[in-house]
C-alpha cells in the first residue's frame, strides 16, 4: 500500500524506507541489455533480517540482485538494499508483537537495542543520500557477503526470479540473449553426467547444454538428444555432446509476492538421455 501510495504521490515524496518489506515485482523489468529497470521513481531503502519469519532472507536476496547488482546504470545507487545478520521481523519494533509476528517470526540472533541502533544508522546514510541527491556512496559490502550463498544458489538453479525462461519454440534456446535464461545451470552442469555414468575411457567426458522449456509442450515437443560419439578406445579427450529440457517449478503462494513463501524451485521437472543411451 505504501509503495502504491508513494508511486503515485512521487512530486511529495522524497524517499521510502521499507523495514521488513520488500519493492514488489512489478515494479520492474528487464531491459535489452538484461539489466533491470524500475518503474518507480522514488528512491526506496529495503531493509530486512537473516532471521525475518514473515518476509524470507531469500526475498531479500532476490531484491538485492535487481536492485544493487543488475540494476541499470542510470538508476545505480536508488534502491540500496540491507539484511541485518541474525535480524528477525521483531527486530524493526518494540513492545507486545502482533499475533502473525508471533506466530512466524524467528528469534533473533541480535537484541534490540543493538537491531535499532544498526538499521537507523542505514536510515541515517540513506536520508542523507536523498537529501543531497547523491546515490553513489551507500555501501552493500556486508550485504553482499551474507547473501552471496543465496545468489549463487539462484543462479544455479536458473532463477526464474532473475530473469524470465527462454522458452522458444527451438529445441536450443538462443545464446545470446541478456533478457531471458537459456536454461538451468545446475542441470547443465551435473544431471546429464550423472544419469550417463563413468567411462571406463576417462577420456570421453558429457559436454551437456539445457534449455528452459515447458516440458509438458507437446506442439512442438522438446526432447533430450546426443549429438556426437566417441569411440571407446580414443586416446584423446572426447566430448558427448547433449541437450537436456528443464523447466523451473515454483510455489504458488510465491505470486502473491508477500515474501513469507518459499522462492526457490520446489522442483527442477527434467528430460535426460538414459544410461543406456549415453553409454
Amino acid at each position: 500500500m505504501s509503495q502504491k501510495y508513494a508511486k503515485k504521490n512521487a512530486d511529495k515524496i522524497k524517499g521510502q524506507i521499507l523495514m521488513g518489506s520488500v519493492l514488489l515485482r512489478d515494479n520492474h523489468s528487464i531491459n535489452k541489455d538484461g539489466t533491470t529497470h524500475f518503474d518507480y521513481p522514488v528512491p526506496t531503502l529495503t531493509l530486512g533480517g537473516t532471521k525475518d519469519g514473515l518476509l524470507r532472507v531469500s526475498r531479500m536476496a532476490e531484491s538485492f540482485y535487481h536492485q544493487v547488482d543488475n540494476i541499470e546504470s542510470a538508476q545505480a545507487g536508488m534502491f540500496p538494499v540491507f539484511t541485518l545478520e541474525g535480524g528477525s521481523h521483531m527486530s524493526f519494533m518494540s513492545g507486545t508483537p502482533p499475533s502473525a509476528v508471533l506466530n512466524s517470526d524467528l528469534r533473533a540472533e541480535v537484541n534490540e537495542d543493538q537491531a535499532h541502533k544498526i538499521l537507523s544508522g542505514e536510515m541515517i546514510k540513506f536520508i542523507k543520500e536523498v537529501v543531497g541527491q547523491d546515490f553513489s556512496s551507500y555501501s552493500e559490502a556486508s550485504t553482499q557477503i551474507v547473501l552471496k550463498p543465496l545468489l549463487d544458489a539462484m543462479t544455479l538453479e536458473g532463477s526464474y526470479a532473475m530473469k524470465p525462461p527462454c522458452y522458444a519454440s527451438d529445441l536450443v534456446n538462443p545464446v545470446d540473449d541478456p533478457t531471458c535464461l537459456h536454461g538451468s545451470p545446475w542441470n547443465a552442469k551435473f544431471t546429464q553426467s550423472l544419469m550417463g555414468g563413468d567411462f571406463e575411457n576417462k577420456n570421453i567426458k558429457v559436454r551437456n547444454d539445457d534449455n528452459f522449456h515447458r516440458v509438458q509442450s507437446v506442439n512442438p515437443v522438446h526432447l533430450p538428444t546426443v549429438s556426437t560419439t566417441c569411440d571407446k578406445n580414443v586416446k584423446t579427450e572426447c566430448f558427448l555432446d547433449t541437450i537436456t529440457v528443464s523447466e523451473n517449478h515454483y510455489e504458488f503462494l510465491d505470486k502473491l509476492d508477500t515474501g513469507k513463501y518459499p522462492i526457490s524451485a520446489s522442483e527442477i521437472k527434467t528430460k535426460i538421455k538414459s544410461r543406456q543411451a549415453i553409454q
